[in-house]
C-alpha cells in the first residue's frame, strides 16, 4: 500500500505563504459574485491581449490571490501590531495611574467615615488593587525552575556549554539564553498563521463591499464580523500569554524539551550507528 506524506511535500517555511491565499481568494470571490461584472470586464481584458484558455484564467485567478492575499495578511499584521501596543499603553496606563501612591492615598481619604462606600468608591478599589498587584512572579518561580535545569542540559548535551550552577534561573544572562534555546512549538505558529489568516479574511470581505454593494447583507457582514472578531480575540490572547509569567515560560519549557528530545534521539542513532 502506498502511502503519502503530505506534511513533507512542502518546506514550513512556505506554510504561511500558502494560508495567505485565502483572504485573496475570499475577496476576489466576494467581488466577482457580488459584482460580476467587474470580474467579466477583467477576462475579457485579459482575453484581448492574449487568448488564455480556461484553465490558465483560474491559474491567474489563483496567482493574483496569492498576492492580493499575501497584502490582507500584511495588513492584519499591522493591526496585531497595533492592537498589542494599544494593550500595552492600556496597561500600562492603568499601572501609572491606579497604581500610584498618589491615588491610593486619596482612594483612603474618601473611604473615611462619614463617606459611604458607593459604587464608584468599590470600582476605584477594584481598580487600585488590580494594578498594584504583583505579576505573577512567585507562581511561575517553580517554572523558571524547571526551564533553567532544561536549558542548562540543553546548553550542555547539544552545544557543550557547560553553565555554572551558582547562575540563578531567573536572572538577567538567562533572559538570552531562553530566547534562543528550544524548537519553535507548532501549536504556536499554526495559531499564529490562524489568527493572520482569520483576520486578513474579514479585512478583505469589509474592503469588497466598495467594490460590490450588494454585499451589504447581514449575512455576509457576519461572516466578516466572525472573521474579525476571531483573528481579535486570538491576537488579544496571545498577547495575555506573552504578559503572563507562568503561561509564556510554561510555552518556553515546552520548546526547551522539544529540542532536548531530537538530541536525545540523535545521539541515540549515532551510538546505533556507532555499534
Amino acid at each position: 500500500m502506498i502511502k503519502v506524506d503530505f506534511s513533507r511535500a512542502f518546506s514550513p517555511r512556505v506554510v504561511p505563504y500558502l494560508f495567505s491565499v485565502i483572504p485573496g481568494l475570499f475577496f476576489e470571490a466576494s467581488v466577482a459574485i457580488g459584482a460580476p461584472e467587474i470580474a467579466h470586464s477583467i477576462i475579457s481584458d485579459m482575453r484581448q491581449v492574449f487568448p488564455f484558455p480556461p484553465y490558465a484564467i483560474l491559474i491567474c485567478f489563483i496567482a493574483s490571490g496569492f498576492v492580493l492575499g499575501h497584502v490582507f495578511v500584511q495588513l492584519a499584521w499591522f493591526a496585531e501590531l497595533l492592537l498589542g501596543a494599544a494593550l500595552w499603553v492600556w496597561q500600562f496606563g492603568i499601572r501609572i495611574t491606579f497604581g500610584s501612591h498618589t491615588f491610593y492615598k486619596w482612594l483612603a481619604k474618601i473611604q473615611q467615615p462619614p463617606n459611604k462606600r458607593g459604587f464608584l468608591v468599590r470600582f476605584f478599589s477594584w481598580a487600585v488593587f488590580a494594578a498594584r498587584i504583583p505579576k505573577q512572579y512567585e507562581s511561575a518561580r517553580p517554572v523558571m525552575k524547571c526551564l533553567g535545569l532544561a536549558s542548562k542540559e540543553l546548553l550542555k548535551k547539544r552545544y557543550g556549554i557547560d553553565v555554572k550552577d551558582s547562575l540563578s534561573p531567573n536572572g538577567e544572562e538567562w533572559h538570552v539564553w531562553y530566547s534562543v534555546l528550544g524548537k519553535p512549538l507548532k501549536r504556536v505558529s499554526d495559531g499564529i498563521i490562524l489568527m493572520r489568516t482569520s483576520l486578513g479574511c474579514g479585512l478583505a470581505g469589509f474592503l469588497a463591499l466598495p467594490f460590490a454593494p450588494i454585499l451589504w447583507t447581514w449575512y455576509f457582514l457576519g461572516i466578516c464580523g466572525v472573521f474579525t472578531a476571531t483573528g481579535l480575540y486570538m491576537t488579544w490572547s496571545q498577547f495575555r500569554w506573552r504578559t503572563d509569567p507562568v503561561r509564556l515560560n510554561h510555552l518556553r519549557l515546552q520548546s526547551v524539551l522539544l529540542d532536548l528530545a531530537e538530541v536525545g534521539e540523535l545521539t541515540a542513532v549515532k551510538a546505533d550507528g556507532q555499534e
